[in-house]
């Protein structure tokens, strides 16, 4: 018999916030020009019951987590000189654009998964439990093969239509 026993726990939540002077080199003109970038970062603790260290280490993680994002990354500004965009600030933003779309892609490959997984499941059951123990017929498979595709599809669909819509963003487009 299983006994679910709740166990309280604490989550301890900190926040930083930075900013950091960039210089860059614009890839067009060689002009040199330097942005302030800011961001806020957070982080998180989670502990057994509670900690007093546990503040503190939320802190570490959000300060943590502040010092990558001001490394790598970038704020989309055109150099002053020639309004040139660059290439890794691009990048960037093509990056973070369409979230909700990237979410909706990995919930359906979430359940193409989930489907695989069921469809091995029934498989190795039935291996295990048939007494001849032979594999289901290639039809079977393919159409397991079928479903599994046809759950994975749209969010497959949903992954290369965000690229397409992040690759139409070209400031730099004469």
């Amino acid at each position: 018999m299983f006994i679910f026993i709740p166990l309280p726990s604490t989550l301890y939540t900190a926040t930083a916030e930075g900013s950091v002077r960039k210089d860059v080199a614009c890839e067009r003109c060689g002009h040199t020009y330097p942005y302030h970038m800011s961001r806020i970062a957070t982080g998180f603790h989670k502990v057994l019951f509670s900690s007093p260290q546990g503040p503190e280490k939320a802190l570490a993680k959000a300060r943590a987590n502040l010092v990558k994002a001001l490394e790598t990354e970038h704020d989309e500004v055109p150099c002053p000189e020639c309004g040139w965009h660059q290439a890794a600030h691009l990048a960037f933003a093509r990056s973070r654009m369409y979230p909700e779309l990237k979410k909706l892609a990995g919930a359906f490959l979430f359940l193409a998964k989930l489907a695989l997984g069921v469809i091995l499941f029934i498989i190795a059951l039935g291996l295990v439990v048939l007494p001849d123990h032979a594999l289901p017929k290639v039809s079977s498979l393919l159409q397991f093969a079928l479903i599994v595709l046809a759950i994975a599809s749209p969010g497959l669909i949903l992954l290369g239509l965000r690229n397409l819509l992040a690759l139409n963003y070209r400031p730099n487009r004469p």
